[in-house]
């Protein structure tokens, strides 16, 4: 039987999904010296120090995304007087993370030399590792 017609055509373009990367930020610790552990920091029940005390925060992150995360925390404390102070991650900052899993970044001692309440801000954000 003879050809009447020969056509190429795209059938469809595949393309990759990428991943949604979603994690959390699951608690917050603290420390300073006369404390035996580190303690869960609670938001409604801030721990009452001393001025002069100097105090370390740790924050804990985890991975909900199907897909392995390299993480990275920010952290930032305002003083009562409005200015901010960026302590430095001290440990686990940029690891990977599985599916389901996470790290406890730690960051470096801070002084509260004013009175008043200070405030926290962490930021998780992240990229597929």
């Amino acid at each position: 039987m003879p050809v009447l017609d020969d056509r190429v055509f795209p059938v469809a373009q595949v393309q990759q999904a990428a991943p949604t990367l979603v994690g959390y930020i699951d608690q917050v610790l603290f420390w300073y010296e006369g404390l035996t552990n580190w303690a869960l920091l609670l938001p409604n029940a801030p721990p009452s120090v001393p001025k002069g005390t100097a105090i370390q925060l740790a924050v804990a992150w985890v991975n909900q995304s199907n897909v392995n995360i390299r993480g990275n925390v920010g952290l930032t404390i305002t003083r009562p007087d409005g200015t901010q102070l960026t302590p430095a991650a001290t440990g686990q900052q940029d690891q990977v993370a599985a599916p389901g899993n996470g790290w406890i970044v730690a960051f470096g001692p801070v002084t509260l030399d004013q009175v008043g309440a200070y405030q926290g801000r962490a930021v998780l954000s992240g990229v597929q590792a």
